[in-house]
């Protein structure tokens, strides 16, 4: 049976960070748990730096990739994507 999957943006996944930072019992604790740099967790809590890989994982995330619609325009899905896109994975900067 197929499931419905919400999308999110960076920015929900950032909330949704807060989140869970909250839950653990802070930055320290969710670090600790989750085996993320405390240092980039604070730099991503605090708009310096995008989620990482480390932290979608960490969230128990997955990154898709839309295709375009076959006449060339993006749906608007695709138009979120191109608004929130991040460099490839071989160009994040290192956690």
């Amino acid at each position: 049976m197929a499931r419905l999957a919400r999308v999110l943006d960076d920015r929900d996944v950032v909330e949704l960070l807060h989140s869970s930072v909250k839950k653990a019992g802070g930055q320290v604790a969710f670090a600790h748990e989750t085996g993320v740099e405390r240092s980039h967790l604070n730099m991503v809590l605090n708009g310096k730096r995008l989620p990482s890989w480390s932290i979608v994982d960490a969230l128990n995330l997955h990154i898709v990739y839309v295709r375009k619609l076959p006449d060339g325009k993006h749906s608007s899905l695709g138009k979120l994507m191109r608004r929130t896109a991040r460099p490839a994975r071989g160009n994040r900067s290192a956690e």
